[in-house]
C-alpha cells in the first residue's frame, strides 16, 4: 500500500470512529503513520491460560486459582470469581502482556 493510500485508509477509519462520538467527546485525527520495521514479522496473541491446581487455594490475599499459559509458560492467578488472570510478579513486565508466536 502506498503512503497516500495508507493515509486515506487511516483517515477513513478515524472518520468512521468520529461518527460514533457521543455529545461532549472530542474527535480524533490522524497525526502520523509509520512502518514498524523492527517487529514487522512479530505476531502477538493472547495467553492461553489453563488452571493447574485441582482445588481453589487460599492465603492472606483471598481465594485464588493458579494458571499457566500453554504457549509461553508464564504463570498467574485468578482471584475470586473474576475472569481476569493476573500475571505473577516475575512476569509483570510489559513484554509478558501477550504471547509472541
Amino acid at each position: 500500500m502506498s503512503d497516500e493510500g495508507a493515509w486515506d485508509y487511516a483517515e477513513a477509519i478515524v472518520r468512521r470512529f468520529n461518527n460514533t462520538l457521543k455529545p461532549g467527546e472530542l474527535p480524533s485525527k490522524v497525526v502520523d503513520l509509520y512502518e514498524d520495521l523492527d517487529g514487522a514479522d512479530d505476531v502477538y496473541v493472547l495467553h492461553c491460560w489453563r488452571k493447574v491446581n485441582l482445588f481453589t487455594l487460599a492465603d492472606h490475599s483471598g481465594m485464588y486459582d493458579k494458571y499457566r499459559c500453554e504457549r509461553c509458560g508464564i504463570t498467574g492467578k485468578r482471584f475470586g470469581l473474576s475472569d481476569v488472570v493476573r500475571r505473577d510478579k516475575k512476569y509483570a513486565a510489559k513484554k509478558y502482556e501477550n504471547c509472541k508466536e
